[in-house]
């Protein structure tokens, strides 16, 4: 996902899967941003089939530059599973 700010506000997100910008991402995700950015993504939109967790990074870039990573090493790992308070295993 790629999320445009300008002037401290969300102008546009794309979405891409595979390398490719997918149409109509607001089917698929959700955007907002005041002083936090939070994304939301369809459980359906995501290929959790048999994983019991997943990983997930964010980079913020500016002007083309990387300029922060979170976490700053590796990733952040999901658990999935109710007793994870997260979507159940399928």
């Amino acid at each position: 996902m790629v999320a445009n700010l300008e002037r401290g506000r969300l102008k546009e997100f794309a979405l891409e899967k595979d390398r490719v910008c997918l149409l109509n991402p607001d089917t698929i995700a959700e955007v907002a941003f005041r002083r936090t950015l939070e994304v939301a993504v369809r459980k359906e939109a995501m290929n959790l089939k048999g994983l019991n967790k997943f990983k997930l990074g964010v980079a913020l870039w500016h002007g083309g530059l990387p300029i922060d990573v979170m976490p700053a090493e590796g990733f952040l790992e999901v658990a999935l599973g109710e007793e994870n308070a997260a979507w159940g295993i399928e």
